[in-house]
């Protein structure tokens, strides 16, 4: 137990450097006060949060930050406000990211309040998904066992409020998910449910978990779904198109969005020149990742039903949503629900992977995936680079209010180079 001098000693700790106190905390993190102070950590990355506005389309973020200032300068009554969400001419289906930044911009324009609140929800959901994971931990921590852990925390981390409405809404979708599979309680679809409210697209995996209810959780069937899925190639994009058609008009004009010719040709580009060989790399490094652990839980599914339930109820959840999620990655921006279902993948391995036994048989095989696995760590950690700067990890909560940090830390690097 943590006394309650040490309590008070952690909050000055993050109140002088918050990066030391989340040094302190990632090594603490089974202790209360250590879920409090990563959660104010994230609401300090949220306060010192680089929004790339210097490049236009750049980022999600800059966007935000345009819409907070616009608002502050030409105040919005309530009444108004109604009016802008599902307006043909504002686009907005979503409630969760306009509702915030209305509110904020009734006080200020400076979007480091509206980063900080951003961080505040999806740190809370984020380290609540790690901390219920954490808590089936039982043995004693081996090195595979972390590299998963890590993968796990930076398959959807906090830098990703960059895009906040897609990423929070895929943190609330995930801890409603293993509150009802890996807790028992069925509150959990609430909470499922609620995602719909801050991405409208959650309807599609919403859809996917209410059909889950009614099929065989039979392991083979799932997992040659998983398989096939692997195998289409083409995706009928004029039968998606007609189905948009018969959505109301809010709601059409954003899945057509998705859908014109425009943007899949440009979907279609970008994927093949856009990116430079690291990133391509560790996508691929990572699909191929998941196909290999996948695969690996299948071959184990037999000792599962015996040994873990947990981690075979996962391994079915993950065969399912990583088979839509490949059908869905056809259509542009379609991908990104495969980071539900390699959160879920993560999960099932974790789970069997937590006693150092189950990694003897397998352990060359691992070995070679290890290096793998720390490239697409570092290209992660890489990715966060464009979203923080020197103040985030030399500065603090003070300091940040006055002082004005908008360079990402890749461009100190990269000068250094």
């Amino acid at each position: 137990m943590i006394s309650q001098s040490n309590k008070k000693y952690a909050l000055f700790y993050w109140l002088i450097w918050p990066f030391g106190a989340f040094l302190w905390s990632v090594k603490n993190m089974r202790s209360e006060i250590a879920m409090t102070i990563l959660l104010l950590f994230c609401v300090f990355f949220g306060l010192t949060f680089v929004v790339p506005e210097d490049i236009e389309g750049a980022a999600d973020s800059a966007r935000y930050a345009r819409e907070l200032r616009n608002m502050h300068a030409n105040p919005l009554s309530f009444e108004q406000f109604k009016n802008y969400l599902y307006s043909d001419e504002t686009n907005k289906v979503d409630i969760y990211q306009p509702l915030v930044t209305w509110v904020i911009s009734l006080f200020t324009g400076n979007p480091k309040w509206l980063f900080a609140f951003f961080a505040l929800v999806f740190g809370y959901f984020y380290l609540k998904n790690i901390r219920m994971l954490i808590e089936e931990i039982q043995g004693k921590y081996h090195f595979f066992l972390i590299l998963m852990l890590i993968l796990f925390v930076l398959t959807n981390p906090i830098w990703n409020i960059n895009g906040v409405r897609m990423w929070t809404a895929a943190q609330v979708f995930l801890y409603g998910l293993m509150i009802v599979y890996l807790k028992g309680n069925r509150n959990g679809f609430l909470w499922a449910f609620l995602s719909l409210f801050i991405h409208f697209s959650f309807a599609f995996p919403l859809s996917l978990l209410i059909l889950y209810q009614f099929i065989p959780k039979n392991t083979w069937f799932l997992f040659l779904f998983f398989i096939g899925s692997f195998l289409i190639t083409e995706l009928n994009i004029e039968y998606i198109r007609g189905f948009s058609e018969n959505l109301p008009d809010v709601f059409q004009s954003k899945a057509n969005a998705y859908t014109n010719d425009q943007v899949l040709e440009r979907f279609s580009d970008s994927s093949v020149t856009q990116y430079s060989w690291h990133v391509i790399f560790a996508r691929r490094a990572q699909s191929y990742l998941m196909l290999f652990l996948l695969t690996f839980m299948f071959l184990q599914k037999e000792k599962l039903k015996n040994y873990n339930t947990l981690s075979l109820g996962f391994l079915n959840l993950a065969l399912y949503f990583t088979s839509w999620a490949n059908l869905a990655a056809l259509l542009p921006s379609g991908g990104r629900f495969m980071l539900i279902a390699n959160s879920l993948t993560l999960i099932a391995v974790i789970l069997y992977f937590e006693k150092k036994d189950s990694l003897v048989k397998w352990e060359k095989l691992i070995q070679f995936s290890v290096p793998f696995i720390l490239f697409i760590v570092v290209f992660k950690i890489r990715e966060g680079a464009d979203y923080f700067g020197f103040l985030t990890i030399i500065g603090n909560p003070v300091v940040a209010l006055f002082v004005e940090d908008n360079v990402p830390f890749i461009d100190f690097v990269k000068s250094l180079l």
